[in-house]
């Protein structure tokens, strides 16, 4: 293997080969091109300093134009390539808009206090089917006390919902998300 320099075009394989290492995406017009290069050329070309920059901070807030100008140019920062702004500074985003909507403070309260009142419904209704099938099942004690424990479970889940369900609305109540300010 001889260590002098390559003099002929680094083809595609080798071109493919050097922006692998050297880069973190190319395309197939780049690869044609550095393909056509030699070593040197081609590793002078991805040396090259590309980058804009400018000398002079950005100001996101002037008092005359909503989106900005840099500082002595004037130049509207979305005509410059890759520096449009995203939003506006004192635009909201969809969440903040939605959380800070009284309505939707009134929605949690009511949709939290629902299932749980829902929950209430479903345990009562099963602790009191559990409760009549133990009453049935007096003369059998295994089949009386397994439904005296279900009875139990019920009463105390359905206990639990309906302190969730006021307490919500206690919640709401107290913060304020029912009143009409």
């Amino acid at each position: 293997m001889s260590l002098d320099p390559l003099t002929s075009n680094l083809g595609q394989l080798r071109a493919k080969h050097l922006l692998r290492r050297c880069l973190f995406h190319y395309n197939d017009v780049l690869l044609s091109e550095m393909s056509n290069l030699s070593a040197s050329d081609a590793v002078e070309q991805l040396l090259i300093d590309d980058t804009i920059t400018y000398n002079e901070p950005y100001d996101p807030l002037p008092s005359d134009a909503p989106h900005g100008y840099w500082l002595s140019s004037g130049i509207y920062p979305p005509d410059i390539e890759n520096q449009g702004r995203k939003r506006k500074p004192n635009q909201e985003t969809l969440m903040e808009k939605i959380v800070e909507n009284p309505l939707f403070g009134r929605t949690v309260v009511l949709a939290v206090a629902g299932a749980a009142g829902s929950s209430y419904l479903k345990n009562a209704k099963g602790a009191k089917t559990s409760q009549d099938a133990a009453n049935s099942m007096k003369d059998y004690k295994p089949g009386y006390d397994s439904h005296m424990d279900s009875y139990d479970k019920a009463n105390q889940k359905a206990t639990l919902s309906l302190v969730a369900a006021i307490g919500a609305v206690a919640h709401g109540y107290f913060t304020g998300v029912f009143s009409e300010e």
